[in-house]
């Protein structure tokens, strides 16, 4: 039987999903696939190395990403950044920084 993971979305994830209207439907879709498969984005490289990225596209939109970590001892995927590709790395170091020292991630 599949482990089933939570999905947890920072106050900052909630609101840039909220911005996608009207495709909010279709990116919760996406992201709830993190419940059985949490490791189906990609590993990121270098000071995030410890997060994933799920790669999607939206009609008309292009190419967007929603970065992740995983915490395996509570099951659990923190879902902190949504957004467009373009310049979306760089943007997300902060965040990850900030969810490394509120998990306790080395």
């Amino acid at each position: 039987m599949s482990k089933i993971y939570n999905i947890e979305l920072t106050s900052t994830a909630a609101k840039e999903l909220a911005s996608l209207k009207p495709y909010v439907e279709e990116v919760v879709k996406i992201i709830l696939v993190l419940e059985k498969e949490p490791n189906v984005g990609h590993s990121l490289k270098g000071n995030l190395h410890q997060f994933r990225a799920l790669e999607f596209s939206l009609p008309g939109s292009g190419q967007y990403r929603a970065a992740y970590v995983v915490i395996e001892d509570k099951k659990t995927c923190i879902v902190f950044a949504i957004g467009p590709h373009e310049g979306f790395y760089e943007n997300i170091k902060l965040r990850a920084k900030a969810i490394r020292k509120r998990h306790n991630l080395n």
